[in-house]
């Protein structure tokens, strides 16, 4: 991807550019799928007779979408776009649809202000 002109450029190898995104529609729906904030949960799971069972180990609580730092990550790379569909053995497709993808790492990059909820170190 290439940041330009207010826009997120999908770049082919071959061919250049081959698409594009509006930052500020991009940016529109992350705020609308989102709001400002989000809650990262994260649990350790197991599975008994059938049954899934969570232990919610880590809670993380962000507010106040950095914009700026929206780009930047896109810049840096750390901001991928994915083409996720998968192809089985049989010939058929799944298509999961695209999307853009970020590493957990730098997720509470993209906000102002973060809480922990739930710390891994407890019990």
């Amino acid at each position: 991807m290439e940041l330009a002109d207010d826009k997120v450029y999908l770049l082919h190898k071959v061919l250049g550019k081959v698409g594009y995104f509006e930052v500020g529609e991009l940016i529109d729906l992350i705020k609308h799928k989102l709001g400002d904030n989000l809650l990262l949960v994260l649990a350790n799971v197991k599975k008994e007779d059938g049954i899934e069972y969570f232990h919610y180990t880590e809670a993380h609580y962000f507010s106040n979408f950095y914009e700026e730092i929206f780009k930047q990550l896109i810049k840096d790379g750390q901001i991928v776009f994915e083409f996720r569909l998968h192809l089985y053995p049989s010939g058929s497709a799944r298509d999961r649809g695209s999307g853009f993808r970020i590493s957990r790492k730098y997720l509470p990059n993209l906000y102002e202000e973060r809480l922990i909820i739930i710390s891994g170190g407890q019990k």
